[in-house]
């Protein structure tokens, strides 16, 4: 989004992909100009040498790097290259430990370039603890498509004469977004019927929540579901989104679960305080199932009150649009290219 916004804006936007995915067919119809640098996975040496080739290809004024992985690879290419570099921070210190290469050598590479931009203040002051002056520390949140969110047509997953409610779990199915405790939740709820739980997206564990899901009998309740490409219409028919993520950087579900309308039950993490209070989304304490347990009741019990705090986070979401985004990383990129035109 960010870059399809850049170059509509008469930025000239070249963006180098390990591998394609589901915002593919939007990208080839932006405006950017698309590099493939092969599907090579970790601090590969061939994968720095094809960033590096890149760069002196199309010599740019600012190379901004994406996920740790391509902060090492590319950051240590536009060292090479005596590019200045832009290291964005999508998550916490929580998400990287102190082995090699993400949690040694990341951050001793960081100390070198030209700026740090973190999604969060938590991610900003994991760097501003690591770099001790050396590099600057900006925050500037997610960009969400407002617009098209509030416009997408409402879809029913259930037939027309089921009106059992819907919860969504949608993200990447790891540890650190704790799908199980939402599993866990619903076991305790199981003999109800007047749900059903769709899980969305894909990731190292699914088969392992899959396996839970029949051996706690609640293949009835929940379903699983690959990514879905027009989920933000599921937002509008859903009576919840459910997060329940140890830690974040700025969770992009839960924004654009607020900008639909939809009520949300989150954990008590500061990256869902950050941007939700009480009166905007029900709070529950991380890694409980049966505080979890109770908030779905009293969502589904009171559906009135649900929707006033749906109502507040959507005014609350309204800020995180994708110009404003680009607003902010215009500044990051004149300052450190010393108001050249990027």
């Amino acid at each position: 989004m960010l870059a399809t916004e850049q170059a509509s804006r008469g930025w000239s936007v070249h963006v180098g992909l390990r591998r394609r995915g589901v915002h593919q067919k939007q990208m080839d119809h932006s405006g950017l100009v698309i590099h493939s640098l092969g599907d090579l996975r970790g601090f590969h040496p061939l994968l720095i040498a094809r960033v590096g080739s890149l760069i002196r290809k199309i010599r740019p004024d600012v190379l901004q790097t994406w996920l740790p992985q391509m902060d090492l690879c590319g950051g240590l290419a536009a060292l090479r290259n005596s590019v200045p570099w832009v290291l964005s921070e999508r998550s916490v210190s929580a998400a990287y430990d102190r082995k090699w290469p993400f949690g040694w050598f990341r951050p001793l590479l960081a100390k070198y370039a030209q700026e740090i931009v973190a999604n969060s203040s938590d991610g900003a002051e994991y760097w501003s603890r690591g770099v001790r002056g050396r590099v600057h520390v900006s925050t500037i949140g997610n960009a969400i498509n407002t617009a098209a969110i509030r416009k997408a047509k409402p879809i029913t997953y259930l037939p027309s004469d089921d009106k059992r409610h819907i919860l969504l779990f949608v993200g990447r199915l790891l540890q650190v977004k704790a799908p199980e405790i939402f599993l866990e939740a619903l076991m305790h709820l199981r003999d109800r019927r007047d749900f059903h739980a769709l899980l969305i997206g894909d990731g190292p564990i699914r088969q392992k929540l899959c396996t839970k899901i029949i051996s706690d009998s609640l293949e009835k309740h929940v379903s699983v579901l690959p990514y879905q490409a027009n989920w933000w219409g599921l937002l509008k028919t859903a009576t919840a989104l459910v997060s329940t993520s140890r830690f974040e950087g700025q969770p992009n579900a839960v924004l654009e679960a607020m900008a639909a309308g939809c009520p949300l039950i989150v954990s008590d993490i500061s990256a869902h305080r950050s941007i939700l209070d009480d009166r905007s989304a029900l709070i529950v304490p991380g890694d409980d199932p049966i505080a979890l347990a109770t908030a779905i009741v009293s969502l589904l019990s009171d559906p009135d009150a649900a929707r006033q705090k749906a109502n507040r986070a959507m005014d609350r979401a309204a800020g995180f649009t994708i110009q404003a985004a680009a607003d902010a990383y215009e500044q990051v990129y004149y300052r450190i290219s010393n108001g050249r035109t990027v």
